[in-house]
């Protein structure tokens, strides 16, 4: 069986957090089935700036959300310029 890259857990736990919102380290751990010690793993996530603790919950910081944003090719689309209503065709 071949291991993880070092650091895989970091972008799993930071892609679920992104995906659904604020949530608990017993909710963190079943649904993205990451083994070893959860709290060790989110605390190092809290010293390194890449999730914030509110109260019992963990959720993403804002420089994290924007950096690596799931829907980012939404933001890269450029918008059409509106059509001037009294165009002549």
């Amino acid at each position: 069986m071949k291991k993880k890259p070092r650091g895989a857990n970091f972008e799993i736990v930071r892609d679920y957090l992104i995906k659904n919102g604020p949530s608990s380290a017993a909710d963190i751990q079943k649904s993205t089935n990451v083994k070893g010690n959860i709290y060790t793993k989110l605390q190092a996530m809290v010293n390194n700036k890449i999730i914030k603790k509110v109260g019992k919950l963990y959720q993403p910081t804002l420089e994290t959300t924007i950096k690596h944003d799931i829907g980012s090719k939404a933001w890269e689309k450029k918008a059409e310029s509106p059509k001037p209503l009294y165009a002549k065709e």
